[in-house]
């Protein structure tokens, strides 16, 4: 997907503009009950959830939600980067990255498709995820932005970093 936005960062940065693919790439990471994340290509851009596994009862039966009226359970952000961005999400040791989040958008609408399958251990899942037709809003700027398709397979949750 091709995406042209202009941007004004909070910190005052002048207008940028922002085009070409806004890909995320590989299957995605994740932990704890539940968050997942990807970053763009260059790790600029990262795409986190957050998910309430226990409110939304995810389970081996596959489900699907409107985000809109799960704005508490589910968790959509999007954050722009003014470098490349080390993992800040399920890690044991503080980031080392000096990027600085320069932009966030949130999830307004969208849907997402969900399942979970146990794993051997029986504490720890394995999540497949789509999100499609996602409205994600910039508070601060009122950038709007839309990403038709983001899937997360196979990702690993239900463990806990330390």
């Amino acid at each position: 997907m091709l995406i042209a936005i202009s941007l004004i960062a909070c910190d005052r940065l002048p207008l940028k503009q922002i085009t070409g693919p806004m890909n995320f790439t590989g299957k995605g990471a994740g932990c704890g009950n539940l968050c997942m994340y990807k970053f763009n290509q260059d790790s600029t851009l990262s795409f986190y959830v957050y998910l309430n596994k226990d409110k939304l009862k995810l389970s081996s039966q596959h489900k699907t939600f409107n985000i809109k009226d799960y704005k508490n359970d589910i968790r959509v952000v999007v954050t722009r980067y003014d470098r490349s961005s080390v993992n800040n999400f399920c890690s044991d040791f503080p980031s080392r990255s000096k990027a600085v989040p320069l932009q966030s958008w949130a999830a307004e609408s969208g849907t997402l498709d969900i399942t979970l399958s146990s794993d051997k251990d029986g504490e720890s899942y394995s999540v497949n995820a789509t999100f499609d037709n996602l409205s994600i809003h910039d508070n601060v700027t009122d950038n709007k932005l839309n990403i038709p398709h983001i899937a997360f397979s196979d990702v690993r949750g239900g463990w806990f970093p330390g």
